[in-house]
């Protein structure tokens, strides 16, 4: 069974959005079946790979939709979305300066992000897509 299941709950009701989201989770699991295999600091850096390359192409598409149908929160996304895209640099940071202890961070940060972020800030914006019949 995954760390973190995906449910119908953690949707935002554009499926090009929620597939880039189950994307997030599968980065999860992967990185907590590692650390409960003691595999962590093995995949670590993968794992930081496939993050920032996902902050960019999934908030990059998020923010241009948010753009073109105007929506009223794109500036507080923004400002999210800054912050989770520094903290995901420092950690690389951190991994290529060989701490060792970051697995766990990045596990208690990212589970962190699913319930707060995809969970109110992004799950704000569902109505309003959904009216705008994206």
């Amino acid at each position: 069974m995954a760390f973190m299941e995906w449910k119908d709950s953690y949707s935002v009701n554009v499926v090009k959005f929620d597939v880039q989201h189950k994307k997030l989770f599968a980065l999860i699991n992967d990185l907590h079946t590692a650390m409960s295999t003691g595999k962590g600091k093995d995949i670590i850096g993968g794992v930081l790979s496939e993050l920032i390359n996902y902050t960019k192409k999934h908030f990059t598409e998020e923010e241009e939709a948010m753009r073109f149908f105007v929506y009223p929160e794109l500036l507080s996304q923004n400002r999210e979305h800054k912050k989770f895209t520094d903290k995901i640099i420092k950690f690389q940071e951190q991994y290529e300066r060989g701490e060792k202890s970051i697995s766990i961070d990045l596990m208690f940060f990212l589970t962190d992000w699913l319930k707060n972020h995809i969970m109110i800030s992004d799950k704000k914006y569902s109505a309003f897509f959904k009216g705008k019949n994206v």
